[in-house]
């Protein structure tokens, strides 16, 4: 059979079908046979495009996955995967975790073989992930020799949103063994569709395949001293792994399967799927599925899984409980080098200086005034309520009305409440009363609000069906939509996923630049919309969850961190209604006015006010992580002078709404500082810091400690504190000659105090 006879005809019947396809390369190199593919991302190529691309024959055709082809996605088990009998297990833990009647459906709907053995399951899913390597394993000895730089070989990956896969009839040369893709069940035609829900459950099933090693996230271990600890002797006893799964079955865990002394466990409020493992990782109680006490995907030593559940994590009080019955044993607290932990699953203990107060002038206008109005009546701290109405405002006046500040501010803004959970923050009481509000003032709000969102493009399809049911309504285009995230870390967990498009799409909103795709099919890009965030989080969680990335990114510094506490005790609350009367009628003119089109512009005054803190933040310095999560602070302020003028139904923006903004940005920096702490922003060199401790520790011995491979991650780590003025690094002439031994000396804080105003060439401005 030729390559004319049977790649032709399939790819014109592919593109048809309104498939996205690729002509691939003849050398056996599987890629595209084009200068540049990524148009056909967005768009499929015309039946004519294709004509063209096959007209003189040839052996190889892929299908470009994602979006772009109806949302598929494929799952592909690799040849050594199918040898090595990981195939098999994947298909008996997909039955026992009740999943396998939803394989069987994948399998018969299409499933095609590979040259090399592997096995390719495609399905259709509403929100597509971009590609994924979900089980890998170590190379062999044999096949280093081999390809000596290949030392990681995959088991099971993905191709979703940006990728594309060989199909049937490929062969011939398209193939380094000239062997043919075959199809074993089904078809494109036939192929089935399943929920992100079912997607993700099989995906966690492949994870729990994974070979690598890991990690482990562990106790911190004590600054002095080098006693026998209760957390160590707990991680050594006998049964320390019988211990954890006990432990987790009181949890409401349960038991999914037992193979080869592996443990597959399926988190409480799950009826299928596999969440975690004991057994896989020597020692390690291995997390790879979200929504759990635990981040994913980590390992967890036996004693960090006891102070997580039974302490909320609480190294000193686990180790406390623990020494009840032996008190021999001093329990010293303080944090210093982790053992066997990377450097950003050190526990830290809840920040313990509270920022400087929120400036009175923050509460300027009818916002400031329902806060203050409801304050003596209600446990919910008045900042945490201030920041939910600013919040909720911006939400309800849209993207009609703007300030030119360098770009176009509008009144959406990102708003995150961080306070101890439950009833010692009371975060989720301000989101009620604040909410309450509204419902008096402007009850249209509540359809704008979207919880729980898991991706990206769940954002950008609820936009585009809102915009079209108002069109098929009549009316003019909803834009308008409201996050609201009680769970933050939720979120930053889903940010961190490889392939998530949900921060991309967060940073783009805040921007107002356009959210999608535009495609031929089907029209998902969203050029108008007004989008704002809500969230609460824990400032432990914080820390946790918020990686490097997301502060490199600008994620994080389009938030407002506002730190919030219980400011009384009121076991019986009145209702909100009756204080905040008289303020409705003012809340409901300010938002009609608002949602008029209108650029504002400083006036004189405000101009003058704006000149004095623009040269002051020119020479504030931004170090660390709290440094970079407040970035864009005159943005920020920017764009809360503009909710301010708003609400007071100014023409212009005047110098009180702008010093309402400042304290409140100041305020949110001071949050951020209190919050994040004195982390550097890069997780190798927090550690390293407590290390030093005002001492000074070898380049070999930090880098032992720290579990670095490389040498280069260790001088990435070294150059942080150093630039930053808190460590030096110093060479040691040996006695017995030969090189110098290395080593980085502490400088304490006022290294770093001096480091800055050298940089700045000016006395550092306090925040």
């Amino acid at each position: 059979m030729t390559a004319d006879t049977c790649c032709r005809p399939a790819a014109l019947s592919m593109a048809s079908a309104h498939l996205s396809i690729l002509p691939i390369r003849d050398d056996g190199s599987k890629a595209p046979a084009l200068d540049a593919w990524a148009a056909y991302q967005d768009a499929p190529a015309t039946v004519e495009t294709v004509a063209g691309w096959f007209a003189n024959g040839r052996h190889g055709l892929a299908l470009v996955t994602g979006r772009v082809s109806g949302g598929v996605e494929m799952l592909e088990l690799e040849g050594r995967a199918i040898t090595e009998g990981i195939g098999a297990d994947f298909r008996e833990l997909c039955r026992q975790a009740g999943l396998g009647e939803l394989l069987s459906r994948i399998v018969a709907g299409c499933t095609h073989r590979s040259p090399g053995g592997g096995s390719h399951l495609i399905f259709r899913t509403d929100t597509p992930l971009g590609n994924q390597k979900l089980a890998r394993r170590p190379a062999t000895p044999a096949e280093l020799a081999d390809a000596p730089r290949e030392k990681v070989k995959v088991l099971i990956e993905t191709r979703g949103e940006g990728g594309y896969f060989v199909v049937p009839p490929s062969h011939g040369s398209t193939h380094p063994t000239g062997l043919p893709w075959e199809i074993v069940h089904g078809g494109l035609a036939t192929m089935a569709t399943i929920s992100a829900d079912e997607r993700d459950a099989l995906y966690d099933i492949a994870r729990s395949l994974d070979q690598m090693p890991v990690s482990a996230i562990s106790a911190p271990r004590a600054r002095s001293g080098d006693g026998d600890r209760p957390g160590d002797r707990y991680n050594e006893a006998p049964d320390a792994e019988g211990r954890t799964e006990e432990l987790l079955l009181t949890h409401g865990w349960t038991v999914v399967h037992r193979r080869a002394g592996i443990t597959y466990l399926r988190r409480p409020g799950k009826d299928r799927g596999v969440s975690a493992t004991i057994g896989r990782h020597p020692g390690l109680f291995y997390v790879f599925s979200t929504s759990t006490e635990f981040e994913a995907p980590r390992g967890y030593l036996p004693f960090t899984v006891y102070a997580v559940l039974e302490h909320g994590g609480d190294f000193g009080a686990a180790a406390a409980s623990l020494a009840q019955d032996e008190p021999h044993i001093t329990i010293r607290t303080g944090t210093d080098a982790p053992d066997e932990v990377a450097p950003a699953e050190v526990e830290e203990a809840e920040p313990s200086t509270w920022p400087e107060p929120l400036d009175n002038a923050a509460y300027h206008g009818v916002l400031g005034e329902i806060a203050l109005a409801v304050a003596p009546y209600t446990e919910a701290d008045p900042v945490g309520v201030l920041g939910t109405l600013v919040s909720m405002f911006g939400a309800a006046c849209g993207g009609g009305r703007a300030l030119y500040q360098g770009s176009l501010q509008r009144s959406n803004t990102s708003i995150l409440l961080v306070g101890a959970t439950g009833f010692g923050g009371r975060k989720g009481t301000a989101l009620d009363l604040a909410r309450s509000v509204f419902r008096l003032a402007y009850p249209e709000l509540d359809a704008l609000w979207l919880v729980g969102v898991a991706s990206g493009e769940a954002i950008t399809g609820h936009l585009v069906r809102r915009i079209e049911e108002a069109r098929a309504a009549g009316g003019p285009a909803e834009d308008r939509v409201f996050l609201v995230e009680p769970e933050f870390g939720r979120l930053l967990t889903i940010l961190n996923r490889e392939g998530s498009t949900l921060s991309a799409v967060l940073r783009n909103a805040w921007d107002g630049v356009p959210l999608g795709h535009a495609r031929a099919r089907d029209e998902s890009l969203v050029t108008a919309h007004h989008v704002s965030l809500l969230g609460h989080i824990t400032p432990t969680e914080l820390r946790v969850k918020l990686t490097d990335s997301d502060a490199a990114n600008g994620f994080a510094n389009r938030i407002l961190f506002l730190a919030v506490r219980r400011q009384r005790l009121i076991p019986f609350p009145a209702s909100p209604d009756a204080i905040v009367q008289p303020f409705v009628r003012r809340l409901q003119s300010a938002i009609l006015e608002a949602r008029l089109p209108a650029e504002l512009a400083f006036d004189d005054a405000a101009r003058d006010r704006w000149e004095d803190f623009y040269a002051e933040l020119a020479v504030t310095p931004r170090l660390g992580l709290s440094g970079a999560v407040t970035g864009r602070h005159e943005a920020q302020v920017a764009r809360l002078a503009l909710v301010y003028a708003l609400a007071d139904r100014s023409p212009d923006v005047g110098a009180v709404h702008l010093d309402a903004a400042i304290a409140l940005a100041e305020y949110a920096r001071r949050s951020a500082a209190w919050a994040l702490g004195d982390s550097t922003g890069n997780r190798h060199a927090d550690v390293l810091l407590r290390m030093l401790d005002d001492g000074e520790v070898s380049y070999d011995d930090a880098k032992r400690a720290l579990g670095l491979r490389t040498g280069a991650d260790l001088a990435e780590a070294v150059g942080v504190l150093v630039d930053a003025g808190l460590a030096t690094v110093m060479k040691i002439a040996r006695s017995t000659g030969g090189r110098p031994r290395r080593v980085i000396r502490g400088n304490g804080a006022n290294g770093a105090s001096g480091a800055r105003a050298a940089r700045t060439g000016t006395k550092e401005i306090s925040a």
